[in-house]
């Protein structure tokens, strides 16, 4: 299948005008291939039961980078529960995310969020001792939290 890369989101018939953004923990909710999955088969279900093809497209980093095992194996996750007919899982070349529908929204969003401050929950003074005691790494940090729990 030969497709033309279209340049204006006007021009495509995937893009439905339907952009959804979730905020994550940094610390708690780590980005991977198989979360993106997880919360990309929720959503893709809820609002288009009837589909038969998926075509994923993303920026190519490391947690959904179509050419890391990680993401192969959650693309045939997608597949298989999804039960599609046809799934194509491919990232647009480095400086062409402009062409990506949702890498195209982010910017506004960015522009929108910019000197906003977005409170997790206040700490108690246990956690600003685990913070205080941190010697740099995140994996260090969850693990004194953890451990004062």
């Amino acid at each position: 299948m030969v497709q033309r890369i279209p340049t204006r989101m006007e021009d495509t018939q995937y893009y439905l005008e339907c952009v959804k953004v979730t905020l994550k923990d940094a610390i708690y909710e780590r980005s991977t291939a198989v979360r993106h999955t997880a919360e990309f088969l929720e959503n893709i279900t809820q609002h288009y039961s009837d589909k038969y093809h998926l075509i994923k497209v993303s920026d190519g980093g490391v947690d959904e980078n179509p050419l890391h095992a990680r993401a192969m194996y959650a693309d045939l996750a997608s597949f298989f529960k999804g039960d599609y007919d046809y799934l194509a899982h491919f990232c647009n070349a480095g400086g062409d995310s402009r062409i990506n529908p949702v890498e195209r929204c982010i910017g506004s969003i960015s522009h929108a969020l910019y000197g906003t401050c977005l409170v997790r929950k206040k700490l108690n003074e246990s956690e600003k001792d685990t913070l205080r005691k941190k010697d740099g790494s995140q994996k260090d940090f969850r693990s004194n939290l953890d451990a004062n729990k």
